[in-house]
């Protein structure tokens, strides 16, 4: 009998396991002890033999071997990425959810170049899918552990950095934000604007935390310097007298307009607030708890998915640049944006959202009160023609949140389940099928 040990060789790293079942299937199965096998080529496979691997397996979890067919179509190789943080053990098996063949066509065709995606419940990792690549030029493969910029998904996260201080006493969501940014008292509305005039009005109220976590503040979506020159150019004590002198585009609480300004401005309170740096809070009371590694407003360039947009006159993908921020993204002395500038992972994303669906608990910590989870996932505008929760978008059938260059994930809870979908595209024309195709593989 031929052991898993002679097919895969990891040395004295992997513990094979074949076992006979009493209806004679064969479980194939890897113990990883402890290794990073990080785009490592494991073994070449003839295509039948792998088929027959998959359809031979039982497991109960399921993380996708991505086939890429090599010269000539003879041979395949897998490319497995060690998840320790998933499952001790990883068994291989037929797809559950068929995101490889739904999402695998768009990479062939050449509208998109790759994809990570997760399946999970509050707890359990039922899924991982790492389709394409992560650079066209290179070839380098999609792997579970890319980082991707995920853009506006970092506005939950500035929300449940505001929502860990409520808890503690320390703000509270119905208070003018005044309170805590004296520097805002002279803000003024935009009135009248014309050829002729221009004209400006104290507000009839000041704007609440709670409007500016849900865009009804009647802040403006970005400063002019910003939108010129990039959005990591200046510290929040900067901003906090930049901001004041830019006119509120609206009354505070009278319509919803997606505002970047109005989550920085609730950062600048949590950095005023813990008197500790925004992404050092981050990092202290959310990231490190959730195990959230490699959240970060600087992140690792080799690991990094590059964007792609659509070039039509030559009718292929073509690198888009991220102009939001300034290069290399790696520079430390760059300045954090709560709005839109975290970079992370499918796993990291994840947690989060697990620690939300299970309200507030993730393994065993308490992170967040349930009276503050369901303060964030619920509609939070009132009257006015918007579906926003606190940092949140409220959907039909749960929660989540996107970003600008193409990432997503809802959090679904009446039947307990999170979609992670990660990729790094600019107005594809293909973007969004791909987007809802993956979604729908959930109802």
């Amino acid at each position: 009998m031929t052991s898993l040990a002679e097919l895969f060789p990891f040395g004295q790293e992997v513990e094979a396991v074949r076992k006979t079942r009493p209806n004679i299937s064969i479980e194939f199965s890897i113990k990883i002890l402890k290794h990073d096998f990080s785009n490592q080529k494991i073994c070449n496979f003839s295509k039948d033999f792998l088929y027959f691997l998959c359809s031979q397996t039982e497991c109960y979890r399921t993380i996708n071997i991505s086939l890429f067919q090599e010269k000539f179509m003879r041979t395949f190789y897998v490319s497995l990425i060690v998840l320790l943080f998933f499952v001790p053990v990883l068994s291989f098996s037929a797809e559950e959810f068929p995101v490889t063949k739904t999402l695998e066509p768009y990479v062939q065709s050449g509208d998109m170049a790759g994809f990570v995606t997760i399946i999970a419940s509050h707890n359990t990792v039922l899924q991982v899918n790492a389709i394409g690549y992560k650079n066209l030029e290179t070839k380098e493969p999609m792997t579970p552990d890319t980082i991707f910029w995920v853009a506006s998904q970092s506005k939950p996260i500035a929300a449940v950095a505001v929502m860990i201080l409520v808890d503690e006493g320390k703000l509270s969501l119905d208070e003018p934000f005044t309170t805590y940014l004296p520097e805002f008292k002279e803000i003024r509305v935009l009135q009248t604007k014309n050829e002729k005039q221009t004209v400006l009005v104290p507000p009839t109220k000041i704007p609440t935390l709670r409007q500016l976590l849900s865009h009804t503040s009647g802040m403006d979506w970005g400063a002019p310097l910003h939108r010129k020159f990039g959005f990591d150019i200046l510290s929040y004590d900067e901003e906090a007298t930049l901001f004041p002198t830019i006119p509120f585009i609206a009354e505070p609480g009278v319509k919803a307009h997606y505002s970047n300004m109005g989550i920085n401005t609730a950062a600048m309170i949590v950095e005023r607030i813990s008197e500790k740096p925004y992404f050092e809070f981050l990092q202290e009371r959310l990231f490190k708890p959730l195990g959230m590694k490699d959240t970060t407003f600087w992140p690792d360039l080799k690991r990094l998915a590059t964007c792609y947009q659509w070039k039509s006159n030559e009718k292929k993908l073509a690198v888009k640049i991220n102009e939001r921020f300034s290069h290399p993204l790696d520079n430390p002395q760059r300045h954090p944006d709560a709005a839109a500038g975290l970079y992370s992972t499918a796993e990291d994303i994840l947690k989060f959202y697990q620690m939300l669906l299970g309200k507030g608990m993730f393994q065993n910590q308490r992170i967040l009160s349930e009276e503050s989870v369901t303060e964030i996932i619920k509609k939070q505008t009132g009257n006015i023609n918007s579906q926003y929760g606190l940092g949140m978008a409220i959907l039909a059938n749960g929660f989540g949140h996107g970003g600008t260059f193409g990432t997503n994930t809802i959090a679904k809870p009446a039947i307990d389940r999170i979609l992670v979908y990660m990729t790094q595209e600019h107005a594809l024309p293909k973007g969004t099928p791909a987007r809802e195709a993956f979604t729908n593989l959930v109802k």
